[in-house]
């Protein structure tokens, strides 16, 4: 949907990110990052018929509470409780008291390093090319932080709010797929970005 976006189809591009979420609830965090980028563009932008038609494509996703409701007479905006989709390991508070707490430390380096390695803590070379993208991204992202009209810029920030979840819910196996499928995607970019860089500056 980010492409449909950048092509100006901004109906269409809120449309299918709300119907992402819809098939995969946990596509959210894509969902909304999409939705900042394009609130903060039509704000510097002025443009209020891009606002407008990218929020009437994402109204779909209120739609979400009835078909839960209808088909499991709950009224949830993701998913029925007790499906065991994602569970909430660390509590955002556990965080602020990790150092002064080693039960709460011990937790989350534990699960921090889950995130890192997707649950395959006794493979190095996944923690090395694994924390090679990761770094990559960020740096990446913080040096062209005022660069909001470049679509690697928007890609590393879908990856990073993508991410965010796995600081506290499950983050190995295919609930990290999805995530560092973003990240691998967000260095490929990067790497293109870099290559032509190289070659428009040092190569005559």
């Amino acid at each position: 949907c980010s492409i449909f976006l950048f092509r100006k189809q901004y109906f269409l591009s809120g449309l299918l990110c709300s119907l992402m979420v819809f098939l995969r609830p946990n596509y959210f965090p894509t969902f909304f990052a999409i939705n900042i980028f394009n609130l903060i563009i039509s704000i510097k932008d002025k443009d209020i018929r891009r606002l407008t038609n990218f929020s009437l494509g994402s109204f779909f996703i209120f739609t979400m509470p009835f078909h839960n409701y209808f088909f499991g007479e709950k009224a949830l905006v993701f998913f029925v409780e007790g499906t065991g989709i994602s569970r909430l390991n660390v509590y955002p508070f556990q965080y602020l008291y990790m150092f002064e707490n080693y039960d709460y430390y011990a937790k989350i380096i534990a699960h921090l390093i889950n995130l890192l390695t997707t649950g395959m803590k006794n493979n190095i070379i996944v923690y090395f090319v694994n924390s090679i993208l990761l770094s990559n991204l960020i740096l990446y992202f913080l040096y062209n932080f005022k660069k909001i009209y470049n679509y690697n810029w928007l890609f590393c920030f879908i990856a990073l709010v993508q991410i965010i979840p796995s600081l506290f819910y499950d983050n190995t196996d295919r609930y990290a797929y999805f995530s560092w499928l973003l990240i691998t995607i967000s260095n490929l970019l990067i790497l293109r970005e870099y290559y032509f860089y190289y070659k428009s500056n040092y190569q005559r």
